[in-house]
């Protein structure tokens, strides 16, 4: 037993440095151990040695729009640890490759393993490792900015009693340098902006939006170019049903009599802020005015004593200061039957 203990307890500062050492060697030989690692989606980017030339499209071998390249890394780990998370395939194109350029022909870029800018002792093997590209001088060009409320609202929370539109954009168009295929297609497609947040927002509020990496990478636009996008956002408004008599507006001694037959009432739909819907549905009558106007009908001779149905019909609410914000949907734009004779 005694033996055990001494074993245990007799240089005890040998033992702790030897482990020590131990667990530096090991440490040492894990970083120095080879291993590979896969980069999927390592986005291409091409510069050019001859200014006012630009991509218009990248193709792999086989004809198909190629945007990225795979990469597989190889090396020790310590290495691959030291290489950049995101990976991107910078390639300087020399100017004897685009010295005479024609937009249908695709020109070969053999893409090298320097062009991923990393650590000395790793390898690397880019797949594919040519593509093709179609190039063009640049021009300078107008393109609308493309500002839809599906694309611009995809971020943040909007609130279910809210409603959120897009009110403007300022400017609604903006100068690029690109090729002329890329201007003429933004031209008929709109340039796109980036997404706004509208989390926690309960009014109308402006944002200065720039515009996607995507985009920078195809065209040239200033470098603090952006948009101005006023998103409008107001309570949700609600709707109420009702139905309301239809009421004739006749000419001041006019020489006929008309005999409203269809429709004697309409079923009308009011949409409005909820404190507008909530005093209209107090008044003991609708507060809105359903009328079939024949102040200024025309009667021509053949339709005397027979039904017309082009009579235009319209709606007016009573004291509108006490419902700001009210619609009234659901009127018929014509009368279906007003019946007309010549007052004997």
């Amino acid at each position: 037993m005694s033996g055990v203990r001494s074993l245990l307890t007799q240089n005890l500062m040998t033992k702790a440095l030897a482990l020590v050492l131990a667990v530096l060697v090991w440490s040492f030989v894990e970083l120095e151990v080879s291993s590979t690692e896969k980069r999927s989606k390592v986005r291409i980017e091409l510069e050019f040695e001859m200014k006012d030339v630009s991509i218009v499209q990248m193709y792999a071998a086989d004809g198909k729009p190629l945007e990225t390249v795979e990469v597989e890394l190889s090396g020790p780990r310590g290495a691959l640890a030291d290489a950049p998370r995101e990976l991107v395939c910078r390639h300087l194109v020399a100017s004897d490759a685009t010295a005479e350029i024609d937009p249908t022909q695709r020109i070969p870029i053999t893409l090298s393993t320097s062009d991923l800018r990393l650590p000395s002792r790793v390898l690397a093997r880019i797949t594919p490792d040519t593509v093709y590209v179609t190039l063009d001088r640049l021009v300078d060009g107008y393109v609308p900015i493309k500002a839809n409320r599906e694309d611009l609202l995809r971020r943040g929370d909007m609130r279910p009693d809210l409603e959120y539109e897009v009110q403007s954009v300022l400017p609604p168009r903006i100068k690029i340098r690109a090729p002329a295929a890329i201007i003429e297609m933004y031209q008929k497609e709109g340039i796109a902006i980036l997404p706004v947040d509208v989390s926690g927002l309960t009014q109308t509020t402006p944002f200065a939006v720039s515009f996607p990496e995507s985009v920078r990478q195809r065209v040239q636009i200033g470098a603090n170019q952006q948009a101005i996008v006023t998103i409008r956002i107001e309570p949700k408004p609600e709707e109420f049903e009702t139905t309301v008599p239809v009421v004739k507006l006749l000419p001041t001694g006019g020489k006929h009599d008309f005999e409203l037959r269809k429709p004697k009432e309409v079923k009308i739909k009011v949409r409005g802020p909820k404190g507008a819907i909530d005093r209209f549905k107090q008044q003991a009558a609708p507060p809105v005015q359903v009328y079939v106007d024949l102040a200024d009908y025309k009667v021509a001779p053949a339709q005397e004593g027979g039904i017309i149905s082009d009579a235009p019909m319209g709606w007016l609410v009573k004291n509108p200061e006490q419902y700001p914000g009210l619609q009234v949907l659901g009127v018929p734009e014509k009368a279906e039957e007003v019946f007309v004779r010549k007052k004997e």
